[in-house]
Order: C-alpha cells, then structure tokens, then sequence
C-alpha cells in the first residue's frame, strides 16, 4: 500500500475524473516574477489548498514583516473560492 512507504502523500483531485498520487506544496510568489517568496512542504496532500492559503500567508508576513505594507491584493485559483476564506483577508 502506497500510503504506508509515503509519509505525506495523497490523493490530489484536479477535476471529477483527475487525480494523482503525491505530494503537494504551498508557494507564494508574486504575479509575473516567477520567483517564490515562500514555499512549504504540505503534510497531507489530500488537503485542500482552501485550508493551507490563509495560514501560509500569516506564516510569510510572520517571517517577512517587511513585505505586508506592499501587498494589498491575493490572488489565487478557484480552489480557494470560498467566503469563509475571502472573509478572512478581509479581517
């Protein structure tokens, strides 16, 4: 069984009829730089990138106090469309 050799891992869906097995990570950068800011290693790939965003970002303002004066907009993908989270950048 995969799970058990490959701490970490799991199933990722990318559509109704897409997935894969493996490993995902969280990368912040900023648009059209193509250099990340950050990047964490996600426990559980089967997470949903709607519960890692928020907690990744606080994570980079924590470590880069610096660089939160000069954002002022987060851009994401629609896997991170919820109210629940847009309220939370909002705060």
């Amino acid at each position: 069984m995969r799970a058990s050799i490959d701490d970490g891992a799991g199933t990722i869906v990318k559509s109704s009829n897409t997935m894969h097995w493996g490993h995902k990570a969280s990368v912040i950068g900023l648009p059209k730089q193509g250099i990340p800011l950050d990047a964490v290693a996600i426990s559980d790939a089967a997470t949903h990138d709607g519960e890692t965003l928020y907690p990744h970002v606080e994570k980079l303002f924590n470590d880069h106090p610096e660089i939160k004066p000069w954002i002022d907009t987060v851009l994401y993908d629609s896997a991170c469309d919820s109210k629940p989270l847009k309220d939370k950048f909002q705060a």
